[in-house]
This record gives C-alpha cells, structure tokens and sequence, in this order.
C-alpha cells in the first residue's frame, strides 16, 4: 500500500505543482488588476485632503510604491525575453578520411 501511494503520489506530483503555478499566477495577476483600479481612489482621497491639518499623507511616495508592487509583480508574470545569442554555423562535415 504505502509503494502504490508513493507512486501514485509521484505520478501526479507535476500536475499539483503545475496547478499551483498557474493558481499563483491567476491571484497575482488578480493583484495586479487590483492595484491599477487603486488609482481612482488614490486620486479621489488626495482630492478631499485638508491640506490645513499639520499631517499630510504623502500620496506621491504612496503612487510610487505602488508602482514598484505592480512592476514587481508583472515582471514576475510577464518576464521579458533574454536577447537571443549568436547563432554559430554547424560544419555540416561529420565524415573523417581514414588511411587504407
């Protein structure tokens, strides 16, 4: 019994991790959507501020951070292609002369 659950459980261990990958994928590009529609609010909390009170919220820091998540986040999610590398010419001659 305890052979057939270990190979059954390494039979289908990469679809579990696959699932996962794709599932983490899914809640981070949720997260990403999330953080774009944050600007609106953003937008409006800065436009009610009192700009009398002693204490400021700095919206500016608060836009950038928020940036640095979401460009963290789709790097992650949509990473960007590696600069493909020279291609070398194959010889094409795999054949040797041997002395007779």
């Amino acid at each position: 019994p305890l052979i057939v659950a270990s190979f059954l459980g390494a039979l289908f261990m990469p679809q579990v991790h696959a699932a996962s990958v794709m599932d983490e994928k899914k809640e981070l590009a949720a997260i990403s959507d999330q953080l774009s529609k944050l600007e609106f609010l953003i937008q409006r909390a800065e436009e009610r501020a009192d700009y009398r009170s002693p204490r400021q919220l700095n919206y500016r820091a608060l836009r950038s951070d928020l940036r640095d998540i979401q460009s963290g986040i789709d790097a992650y999610l949509y990473p960007s292609r590696p600069i493909p590398l020279p291609i070398t010419p194959l010889s094409g001659d795999y054949t040797v002369k041997m002395d007779e």
